[in-house]
């Protein structure tokens, strides 16, 4: 006769036990996270919002004589808010697909180079050319990834830790290649960024502290990069002789 399964010990039971609550503890305080970073994002959403409507209706005042130069004024703070109102919607975009598990990842081989040079590009649009600085061989082995989702990732990476006022010192971004893939060195991070960062990548339970000390927006821009790095199969560490945080990406075999 076929023997019966063994049932598990309750030494078994409760190491099981502990686990799943250890996950359901962990799962819930990530959700709380998210909602309370959205609640956040959308009250500067709102302002934006706000700013608009505040400097059309001035425009549109019969009762006052704009000239050039305050035209100019108000059509700048329209533009300026339209974007931040884009960027902020793309993000609730993004953090909702990735909550519904609707996201369509497709890893495949890509030149990590290419990549590099889209998110350069991407940057350097919106900050000083002087932001980012990147030094990577001409040629190495592909990565295993999705160019778009890392390509994106790596923005909100970037866009989490960059100073908004320009800074004498850019952020030095190597890509060396090494047995397994590809490690991505960034140097030049501020410290104490650079601690937050680490912060959210690390102690999901604990992210809700580090909302008092970073903008919300940009704590949901490294949240949501981390995330896209792990379904990449990309992990995010800090570098081992000098603050400095690395990515390991994952070669074609």
């Amino acid at each position: 006769m076929p023997s019966s399964p063994e049932l598990p010990t309750s030494p078994d039971l409760s190491a099981e036990n502990l686990a799943l609550r250890q996950q359901l503890e962990e799962l819930t305080a990530h959700s709380q996270t998210i909602q309370t970073l959205l609640v956040e994002v959308n009250r500067k959403l709102q302002l934006s919002s706000a700013s608009i409507k505040a400097a059309v209706s001035s425009l549109l005042t019969p009762d006052f004589f704009w000239d050039a130069s305050a035209q100019h004024e108000f059509l700048q703070t329209i533009d300026d808010s339209v974007n931040q109102a884009s960027e902020l919607i793309s993000l609730v975009a993004l953090a909702f697909q990735i909550e519904t598990d609707s996201l369509h990842i497709h890893r495949e081989p890509q030149m990590l180079q290419e990549i590099l040079a889209a998110v350069l590009d991407e940057i350097t649009a919106k900050h000083s050319s002087d932001a980012l600085r990147l030094n990577y061989p001409d040629d190495g082995r592909l990565v295993l990834v999705d160019f778009e989702y890392l390509k994106i990732a790596l923005k909100l990476l970037l866009e989490g830790i960059l100073p908004a006022e320009p800074r004498a010192n850019p952020i030095l971004i190597t890509a060396l290649e090494n047995p397994s893939g590809w490690l991505l060195r960034m140097d030049g991070i501020d410290p104490q960024v650079l601690e937050q960062v680490i912060d959210v990548v690390r102690c999901v339970h604990e992210i809700l502290t580090s909302i008092q000390r970073m903008q919300p927006d940009k704590v949901l821009m490294i949240l949501l990069a981390n995330q896209l790095f792990k379904l990449l199969g990309i992990q995010i560490e800090l570098a081992d002789h000098k603050p400095a945080m690395q990515l390991v990406i994952p070669a074609v075999a």
